[in-house]
């Protein structure tokens, strides 16, 4: 029984992590719009004590650090073929470089945000 189950394969695991990724920004989108209209959770639902600026922070690096772990699973895969060069140079990447080249160029606006916010 248990050896009809078959493992996810790294290219799995990776798409997985790509869409909770994706889930995760769009939660910290509509956090900062609830931050934008000054929201408050004491006087609205759920009526208590949330921190939200420090919950929309926090799941914007935990988002980033997702994002960024989702390219490195594909170096397990023996199916992808990815080198750690295709990671930094995506147009050279064996499948899908124009849409690796355009993911690429997420991550780095994330990582040009990333030091102004300090």
């Amino acid at each position: 029984m248990l050896s009809d189950i078959e493992l996810p394969t790294a290219i799995d695991v990776s798409s997985v992590v790509g869409l909770i990724a994706v889930g995760m920004f769009t939660a910290q989108i509509l956090l900062g719009l609830l931050l934008s209209v000054g929201y408050n959770p004491i006087r609205k639902w759920p009526r208590r004590r949330v921190k939200l600026f420090t919950f929309h922070n926090y799941l914007g690096y935990i988002g980033l650090v997702t994002a960024l772990t989702h390219p490195l699973i594909l170096l397990f895969s023996a199916t992808a073929g990815f080198r750690v060069i295709d990671i930094f140079v995506p147009i050279w990447s064996p499948t899908q470089p124009f849409e690796n080249t355009l993911e690429e160029d997420q991550s780095t606006s994330a990582f040009c945000l990333l030091p102004s916010t300090f």
